[in-house]
Order: structure tokens, then sequence, then C-alpha cells
């Protein structure tokens, strides 16, 4: 089946299966799959973070960020991603300085490409 036929398919449902039982079995399953995220975060000391993303093609596609606090200004970080885009797997660290708002940090993309970020951060009283 080609993915029209596929997604037709879960939205309008067949003789057995549809939205409804597909969605409930998902929730069923993410509260699961949260739970051993929690966990694993809290034993290891990692942030983990499952986040859905477009590309530049229009696909759709899973990133799963993990990260690590190492002290108050550094933090390292690795993104593994399920899209072919170059610049959606990465690692990096980034440092900050609180008090002046500023950061700074580094990426590596898959295709060994570098990427540098000075993020300044300001409040304004207008």
């Amino acid at each position: 089946m080609d993915r029209r036929e596929i997604l037709t398919k879960l939205v309008l449902g067949g003789i057995t299966e549809g939205v409804i039982p597909v969605a409930s079995s998902l929730i069923t399953e993410f509260t699961h799959f949260t739970e051993l995220r929690r966990n694993i975060s809290g034993l290891l000391g990692l942030d983990i973070r499952f986040i859905t993303h477009t590309g530049s093609q229009g696909d759709m596609g899973l990133n799963v960020l993990v990260s690590k606090k190492l002290s108050n200004m550094l933090r390292l970080e690795y993104q593994q991603s399920t899209l072919k885009d170059p610049w959606a797997t990465f690692y990096g660290a980034s440092v900050s300085i609180e008090p002046l708002g500023v950061s700074l940090g580094t990426r590596v993309y898959s295709d060994n490409t570098r990427g540098f970020r000075l993020r300044i951060r300001r409040k304004f009283n207008f």
C-alpha cells in the first residue's frame, strides 16, 4: 500500500480498525514510554526530549535530544533524527553566563560541518 492508502485506512478505518483503536493503543504505549523516559532521565541525570520535526522536503521525523548539564555554565547535547537532513543530527556543547545573559555554543552535524551560536538575552521595559 502507498502512504495515502495507509493514511486513509487509519483515518477512515476498515472493517475492524480505525482511528479510535489506533489512538487508544498509542496513548497506552505513550504513558508506559513516558514513565520509562522519566526513570532513565532521573537515574542518569540526563534531559531526554522527543520532538517531532518537519524537514525541508515536507517529510515528518522524530528527533531525540539528549542533554546533560555538567555545571551551571556548561551543557553537552546530542540529537539523533530520523530525517535525512544532515543538520538534524548533531552533537555539541554550550557555555552560558547567566548574569550577563550570554551563551556561546558549537555543534558538529552529521555531515561534519560545524556551527557556532552566540545568543544574548536581555529584558527590556517599554
